[in-house]
């Protein structure tokens, strides 16, 4: 009797470990699926959420409520010693930023430089010339800028 007790237990254990295997490879096919999935929404939330602040600020834009004249200013502070001779914007922005000034200047400590309204950047952008230097904030290049930093870091976070 003892034989068929042991060979018994053999079976038992042999189907026990082939169940057990199988349920390891169940449970890594769900943490992978799991995983795939989270990256997934993780990607999604971030192109929902520039979706959102992509329309927010063309809204802003377009309904004028956009602070394009200290967005102006702050391009201006970013040469620093290099002071701004010219100021690029698009015509619609530049009536809004002269509207907005009513004949003061946008940066009196300095003197303002000469601005030209530039029908070939889009509302929200800005070029500001400096004697040695020049910066560009297109409103476009830097949303997905953004959007691809953020889904970086998201890699970066898995790593």
């Amino acid at each position: 009797m003892q034989p068929d007790v042991s060979k018994e237990l053999r079976e038992d254990r042999e189907r026990i470990e082939v169940v057990l295997g199988a349920m390891k490879a169940a449970v890594d096919r769900v943490r992978t699926d799991r995983n795939d999935r989270l990256v997934e929404w993780q990607q999604a939330a971030v192109e929902l959420a520039l979706t959102i602040a992509t329309r927010l600020l063309h809204e802003r834009i377009e309904s004028d409520s956009f602070a394009i004249d200290a967005k102006v200013s702050d391009m201006i502070a970013q040469l620093g010693d290099d002071a701004a001779v010219t100021v690029r914007l698009n015509p619609a922005d530049l009536a809004l930023l002269n509207a907005r000034l009513g004949g003061r200047p946008l940066v009196p400590y300095r003197g303002d430089p000469r601005f030209v309204a530039d029908p070939n950047l889009g509302r929200g952008d800005c070029q500001v010339e400096g004697r040695e230097s020049m910066l560009l904030s297109d409103v476009v290049r830097e949303l997905d800028e953004i959007r691809d930093e953020l889904l970086r870091s998201l890699k970066n976070a898995r790593s």
